[in-house]
This record gives structure tokens, C-alpha cells and sequence, in this order.
């Protein structure tokens, strides 16, 4: 006579899986609140300071926050999905509400970087082309275009594709996976790769420029205050400020291009693969998160605005420009 003994037990690997879930589900919540909370500290202190708000360079500042804070509201969103719900529809519908806009932020980001550079260079390299051509009006209109475009494009793009791709595909939650590749190589990629190589041409031309000025370098630490010398100090210090930025950007996405052709290697992702691209996506997500911090570390007038805000305090005037130059 056969005894059938059945048993809901579950194994040690199934149960490492389970918390290793909402471990993950965990970090990646926490680190939304954290990316959505440091970034509308930015908006609120560039709306609401009017020293920070008349410069073009901030408005774009402002507008890679606006990026980054929606990072940390579509994260929570496709987070639940990926780790709470098994159907396909739920699934699909994602990919348009929440994946494709979150693509389409990665592209908004890298060209407000590269937008950034330009101001930069023009600060730094052309001063005076700077103050007739580059206005606070003008940052907002191309950052408008930035979003109509992109939205466009890479949002259109990821929808299609979410409607027609095998479910495999989609759950992979790589848009390298879900697209197909010449759609992913011709589209996507060149407005990623392309400000990226244009950011590193510009800031190795502005520092180029910035070291054969060591004279007035020299007379600025010898404290003849004049406006030249302040420009000068005031435009290094932020673009210094923004280089930082450019350079995490750069640390914290390498990961996850090297494992990516893994992806699309094995048919099926061995677990060093799953894991890696796991902590590399992460990585990813904490660059939304650390910007805010390297504005405060850097700049005296984005310090001074978080602390009036963090207190509740009317916000102060500006800093003595001498001070600010330090920053």
C-alpha cells in the first residue's frame, strides 16, 4: 500500500529567496523616499531662492532633480509590480505607466547633463557669448523640449514593446531585453552613449581652459576682489560642482553596462548574473539620490537653502559672493 506524504515545507533556498525579496523590496523603497525627499528639497530651494533661480545653470539643475525625484516615484511603482504581482496584464500595463517613463528619465537626464556641459563651457570658455545667449527663460524652454521629445520617442518606443514582447522579455525588467536589439542599438543607446562623450569632451575643454588661467587664479587667492576674479571663482566652483555630478554618474552606471551583454549571452541569467545586475541596478538608483548631496557639499547657496528649508526658517540672503566662491 503507497502512502502519499504531502508537506508545505519549504527549502533553505527557497526561503534565502524569499528574504533576499524583501530585503531588496526594502532597500529599494527606502531608497525612494530618499531619492524623492532630497530632490524636492532641490526644486523647493531653486523655486524659492532668487539668486538660485535667475541662473540658467540652476534651472537645469532643477530640471535634472525633477528627473530624478520621478526616478524614486516610478521606482516604488515598478518595484511593487516586479516583486508583488505574477500577472501578465499587471505586467504589461507597467511597462507603459511606469517603465516607459522611467526610460525615457534615464535619456532626459544624460541630455540635461550634456545641456549643463554646454553651459558650462560657455561660462567658462566664452564668457561673454554666456551673458548675451544663455538665460534662465532659455534653460526652461530647451528643458521643456527635452521631455516633449524623449517622452516621444523612448516612451512610444517601450509601450509598442510592451504590448507585443514575450512576457520573458518584459519580466527580465532590462529595457536591453525588451526591446530588440537594433531597436535598442540605433534608438536608445546613441541618447545615452552620445551626452556622455559629449559631456567628456566639454569638461576636459573647460578644464583645459581653467588650468591656462592661472593667473587670475593667482590673483584671486591674492584677494584683489574684482568682478572678473569672482566670475571666474563663482564659475569653476559650479563647474566643479557639476563634474562630480558627471563623474557618480559614470561610477555608478559602469556596472551595469559591463554585466549587460551577460544578459543577452546566456538564455538563461546564471545566478552571479541575476544578483550582479541586481546590485548594479541599485547602484544606478543611487545616483537619483546622492545629486542633492553633492549640491550641498559644494555649493554654499544650495547649503544655505536646504538648512532655511530643514528648519522651517525664512530663507536668508545670499552669501557674500567672496564666501560663495570658496564653495
Amino acid at each position: 500500500m503507497a502512502i502519499n506524504i504531502s508537506t508545505n515545507a519549504t527549502t533553505p533556498i527557497q526561503e534565502i529567496s524569499e528574504l533576499y525579496e524583501i530585503g531588496k523590496l526594502t532597500v529599494l523603497f527606502s531608497l525612494s523616499a530618499v531619492i524623492i525627499a532630497g530632490n524636492i528639497l532641490t526644486i523647493i530651494a531653486v523655486a524659492s531662492r532668487k539668486n538660485l533661480r535667475r541662473s540658467a545653470t540652476n534651472m537645469l539643475v532643477m530640471n535634472l532633480a525633477v528627473a530624478d525625484g520621478l526616478v524614486g516615484c516610478l521606482l516604488i511603482a515598478f518595484s511593487a509590480v516586479s516583486d508583488i504581482s505574477k500577472d501578465e496584464r499587471v505586467w504589461r500595463r507597467s511597462v507603459c505607466a511606469a517603465r516607459a517613463p522611467y526610460y525615457s528619465i534615464i535619456v532626459i537626464s544624460a541630455c540635461t547633463l550634456l545641456a549643463i556641459a554646454v553651459d558650462r563651457y560657455l561660462a567658462i570658455v566664452r564668457p561673454f557669448s554666456y551673458k548675451r545667449h544663455v538665460t534662465a527663460g532659455r534653460a526652461r524652454f530647451i528643458s521643456g523640449l527635452m521631455w516633449i521629445f524623449e517622452l516621444v520617442i523612448v516612451g512610444t518606443t517601450t509601450c509598442y514593446y510592451g504590448n507585443v514582447a514575450p512576457i520573458e522579455r518584459i519580466r527580465s525588467g532590462h529595457i536591453s531585453e525588451l526591446l530588440p536589439t537594433a531597436i535598442f542599438a540605433s534608438v536608445i543607446l546613441p541618447q545615452v552613449c552620445i551626452p556622455l562623450l559629449g559631456n567628456f569632451i566639454l569638461y576636459w575643454r573647460i578644464f583645459a581652459t581653467i588650468r591656462n588661467r592661472r593667473r587670475v587664479a593667482v590673483a584671486c587667492h591674492d584677494k584683489q576682489v574684482s568682478s572678473v576674479c569672482l566670475a571666474s571663482r563663482m564659475s569653476t566652483a559650479v563647474t566643479k560642482m557639476m563634474s562630480v555630478v558627471l563623474a557618480y554618474l559614470v561610477l555608478t552606471w559602469l556596472p551595469y553596462f559591463v554585466l549587460l551583454p551577460f544578459t543577452t549571452y546566456y538564455q538563461t541569467n546564471p545566478l552571479w548574473l541575476i544578483y550582479g545586475m541586481d546590485l548594479a541596478t541599485v547602484l544606478v538608483y543611487t545616483n537619483s539620490a546622492v545629486n542633492p548631496l553633492i549640491y550641498g557639499w559644494l555649493n554654499r547657496e544650495f547649503r544655505a537653502a536646504y538648512v532655511a528649508i530643514l528648519m522651517c526658517g525664512k530663507l536668508r540672503s545670499s552669501p557674500p559672493v567672496e564666501e560663495a566662491c570658496r564653495a
